[in-house]
């Protein structure tokens, strides 16, 4: 489960294993370890990885789902791929879309919430 949410990850970024484990103090063999769970991270390792691709390490080690952030960051890519973005023919500031997107974020958890919920029933 950790090695591929750690390889999903680095792939999303666009970064090769050398590269993610120079930017993580890792080698690139260390990192493909990890991703082909023939290693395990140590916890200090954990929360690198966890503050470079910002997430949770309850993410990483599989006790969240993620399937809220990745709704979320699908959504945040979209908007943030649109240049010009505007309001009532006024131009949105970086703070308007960040207020957006985390009423985005406070929506979709309600949404979640709401769908466990109504399985559990």
């Amino acid at each position: 489960m950790i090695g591929k949410r750690l390889r999903n990850l680095r792939k999303k970024s666009g970064l090769t294993q050398a590269e993610l484990g120079s930017e993580l103090g890792l080698s690139a063999s260390a990192v493909g370890m990890y991703e082909q769970n023939r290693r395990e991270p140590d916890n200090r390792t954990l929360i690198k990885y966890a503050e470079f691709f910002d997430v949770t390490v309850d993410f990483l080690v599989g006790a969240d789902s993620g399937e809220q952030r990745e709704v979320v960051d699908e959504i945040r890519r979209l908007i943030q791929s649109h240049d010009g973005l505007m309001f009532n023919g006024e131009a949105l500031s970086s703070d308007d879309l960040e207020q957006i997107l985390h009423s985005i974020e406070v929506g979709t958890a309600v949404a979640m919430a709401k769908k466990k919920k109504d399985k559990s029933e």
